[in-house]
Formats: C-alpha cells, sequence, structure tokens
C-alpha cells in the first residue's frame, strides 16, 4: 500500500484566513469557491456502564474554523508552462513534478497568492492525499488459543533472512525480549505504567467497529472513548473510507496502542489503558489537518499518525502539528515503507517524531522510508510480523473474529507513541523534544545488527 505517488485533490486549495470575514473578497479576487469549512466537532465521549450498555454523550458546541477548501474556477487563465507535467512528484532539490496541467495550474496558482503575503491569508496550502504505511499482512492467528503465531511468507512480501516461524508471545503484540513492554505492564500490577488518564488520540481512515478486536477488546479497558468520523461529520468510526480505503488499517494500528492486558485476544497495546481519542478521515490534507486540530482541541496529549505524503511544501498539515508542538503534544508519524531515503511527511517536520521500524533481527527494516532524516532513523520498534486485531484474511475477505499479522511502519509508530503515554504519566516526559530525548538515550537495547525498543528501561 506504500510507495504509491501523492496526489492533491483535483484543483482544490486549502486556504485558512485571518478572519472569516474576509472569505468573500478572498473568493472573488482569486475567483474560487468554497468545497467546504473546517469545523471542530463537539466533543464526542462513548460511556461504558457495568451493566454492558453504552451512550453517546456530547461536550460543549462544534466551533468552525477560518479554514477553507477552495477551488479555482479558472485555472486555465494560468500560465502553463512554468512547471513541466513528469508526474506527480517532489525531488529532493524541491523541484515540483505533475501528471496533469491541472495540478501544475494549481501550484502556479497557489505558489503566486503565497508569494503575494495578501494579509487576510494566514496560510494556503494543497489538498494533499495521504497513504497508508503499511505492507502485506501474514499468517491469521486464532482470537483465542496460543502462540507463538507462525509466519507465513510469500514472493510478494519483505522479509529478513531468520527463522520462517516467530513469537509475538500470547497476550503481547510486541516481542517481550526486546521490547519489554510486558515487563513495564507487571511493575506494580500494571496500574500506573499502562498509559492511565493520558489522552492518546490516532488518526486513520478506516476502523471497522463489529466483531472481535474493535469496542470490546481494543477498547476494553476504557470506560470511556472519544471518536469522530470526519467524512460523515458524526461519531460513528465504522468501515472504511470514501476513498475506498480499508476498513482494517486503524484497527490495526488502534490495537497497538489501547489492546488491553490479558484479554485472551492475542495482542496487547503499549497503553492499554490511555484513554482512546479515535479520529476517522478520507486522508486528505484539509480533513486530516481539521483532525489534528480536533485531537489538540480535545485535549490530547500523545498523537499517532500511521499514513505519509512525500510532499512537504504548502502543506496544511504542518501548521496544524506545529499549534500541536506549541501546546505541549506530542506528535508521532510513520516514516513511509517505500525503502527510499527520501523525505516523507509529516515524520520529516520538526514538530514530529518520525518512526521507523526494524524487523526481526532488530537492524533497521529495509523498506522504511525516510533514513536520511536523523530523527526518523534513530527512533523506531517492532515493524515485522506483529499481531493486528482483525485485518484480512485474504484479498478482499475479512474475518473479524481473527487476528493477523501485519508489517510496517504503520504498526511501528503507534508502538512507540502508546510507550510515550507511558512516559507522560510517569514524569519522565512531557513534550516532543523530552520524549525523543529520553527514548533515544535510554529506550533502546543494542544488539549486533541494531537496536530495539525497550519501553521498561526508558520508564524507569
Amino acid at each position: 500500500m506504500d510507495g504509491a505517488p501523492s496526489s492533491m485533490k483535483s484543483n482544490q486549495a486549502v486556504v485558512e484566513l485571518t478572519d472569516t470575514s474576509e472569505l468573500p473578497t478572498f473568493l472573488k479576487k482569486y475567483d474560487a469557491k468554497v468545497v467546504s469549512q473546517s469545523i471542530i466537532p463537539a466533543k464526542a465521549k462513548w460511556v461504558n456502564y457495568t451493566d454492558g450498555s453504552q451512550r453517546l454523550e456530547t461536550e460543549g458546541e462544534a466551533k468552525p474554523l477560518p479554514t477553507y477548501v477552495v477551488s479555482f474556477n479558472n485555472l486555465d487563465a494560468v500560465n502553463e508552462s512554468v512547471l513541466p507535467e513528469l508526474g506527480v512528484k517532489v525531488g529532493l532539490k524541491g523541484e515540483y513534478h505533475f501528471n496533469t496541467s491541472t495540478g501544475a495550474k494549481l501550484f502556479t496558482k497557489v505558489f503566486t497568492i503565497h508569494d503575494e503575503h495578501d494579509p487576510s491569508i494566514k496560510h494556503i496550502g494543497f489538498n494533499y492525499i495521504c497513504r497508508p504505511d503499511v505492507i502485506a499482512f501474514t499468517a491469521e492467528g486464532s482470537s483465542t488459543g496460543s502462540s507463538p503465531y507462525p509466519t507465513a511468507p510469500n514472493n510478494n512480501q519483505l522479509w529478513f533472512a531468520g527463522p520462517s516461524s516467530y513469537g509475538f508471545y500470547y497476550g503481547n503484540n510486541i516481542n517481550s525480549a526486546s521490547t519489554s513492554v510486558n515487563s513495564l505492564h507487571e511493575l506494580s500490577s500494571g496500574s500506573n505504567t499502562m498509559g492511565v488518564n493520558i489522552n492518546v488520540a490516532i488518526i486513520d481512515n478506516g476502523f471497522t467497529w463489529s466483531g472481535e478486536g474493535m469496542n470490546s477488546s481494543i477498547f476494553g479497558n476504557a470506560s470511556t472513548y472519544y471518536t469522530y468520523n470526519f467524512i460523515g461529520s458524526n461519531s460513528n468510526i465504522d468501515g472504511a473510507n470514501t476513498l475506498g480505503g480499508d476498513s482494517w488499517h486503524g484497527r490495526a494500528c488502534a490495537s497497538m496502542i489501547y489492546s488491553p492486558l490479558n484479554d485472551n485476544k492475542g495482542t496487547m497495546g503499549t497503553a492499554s489503558r490511555a484513554t482512546p481519542f479515535v479520529f476517522k478521515t478520507d486522508f486528505t490534507a484539509a480533513m486530516n489537518q481539521t483532525a489534528i486540530d480536533t485531537s489538540r482541541s480535545w485535549g490530547a496529549k500523545v498523537l499517532s499518525m500511521s499514513w505519509s505524503t512525500t510532499s512537504g511544501a504548502f502543506n496544511p498539515m504542518e501548521s496544524a502539528l506545529d499549534n500541536n508542538a506549541k501546546a505541549n503534544m506530542i506528535n508521532f508519524s510513520s516514516t513511509g515503507n517505500s525503502g527510499s531515503a527520501s523525505a516523507t511527511y509529516p515524520a520529516w517536520w520538526s514538530n514530529t517524531i518520525g518512526i521507523s521500524a526494524h524487523g526481526k533481527n532488530n537492524a533497521l527494516a529495509v523498506y522504511s522510508s525516510g533514513t536520511a532524516n536523523t530523527q526518523g532513523a534513530s527512533l523506531y520498534a517492532a515493524g515485522e510480523d506483529i499481531q493486528c486485531a482483525a485485518v484480512p484474511t485474504g484479498a478482499g475477505v475479512y474475518n473479524y473474529s481473527k487476528y493477523r499479522s501485519l508489517g510496517g511502519t504503520s504498526l511501528a509508530c503507534p508502538i512507540v507513541a502508546g510507550v510515550a503515554a507511558i512516559l507522560v504519566q510517569q514524569g519522565k516526559a512531557s513534550n516532543n523534544a523530552t520524549v525523543d530525548s529520553r527514548l533515544y538515550n535510554y529506550g533502546y537495547t543494542t544488539y549486533s545488527a541494531g537496536r530495539s525498543l525497550n519501553a521498561l528501561n526508558a520508564a524507569l
């Protein structure tokens, strides 16, 4: 799924104005029309009661933002010779390539508006489309039973030399010998080392609510959790997105953080008592930006994003993540799975901690992208053969009573995000800089082939 070139949504730009009253002037000046306006929704909380019932409660009111997705009516008037049409790509030297004349015209239009330094415009950028950072799934495991679960590599998957069977032991979704999450949770009976009272948010494109592993297993330790579906403008995060995204990707990533200890389901999250904040988007930059802003507005402390784009210029998500960092939120992003050293975003922005993946031998995974970035290459976690909640059992086939192994930086990112929640809870870290430093200096065990995340060391 990773490695597909990033693209932009039609002729759309994302505009943040200094004041909503400036909108009519902007639209007239630049011959544009509004596609949508960003709105931080009213805080929506699911409450689980002891009798097994569940109720949705809302707090406060929705808050319209001065941020709009607009489309330009007259792109044909833009000088088409400014940029070549060489496929959607951002080069390492900053060159921009497009596979359609509309893309080139849109870039020129936005660049021109940006260069005008119009005081009514706070930010303007492109409505990029992001991609999930996951590689092929492997063997299927029962939702009950023992482990280790076997792997089933084939020619279409990326594997390291090593044993054909690799155990992520029962009740633990990470190799306990190298990550020490199980030992950490057992400390003081686990009550104070599982992210209690820390709000951890995840933004993704697809969650499946029914079946094993979502409301029962993933949120099994949470008496309350918060959700919002920005596509449907409601609190129902069930299913895939409108772009045809996978309904299981977000679910699998969420299980890396929230799955409870000793639930006899086959996984365990790194912060299984954290309070979940789960946001579903269509993976466009505009909707992701709104979800990022909402995570901060609703009170999240840690944010996990297992998706990326190769386009960082004029990207509206950057300013939202800047605001998170200024509020001492901790932003994590996967670095991607194309195997390229090229930049990926949000991981390469200074406001975000990029997470790469290691394989069975603890060496940096060959598929991890963005390794030219010291930050992305220095922080990484297990990303191969990880047991996840309810991923496909075959092409287009879903069996939500099963768990499967999955790989990629998509899984490594939430693993580290959960550990960060524990560091915050333990008073060892409080923001991007202190989490980055704590993990880098204390959170790894060194092996002959590389380093592996050691959550116990980081938290003590």
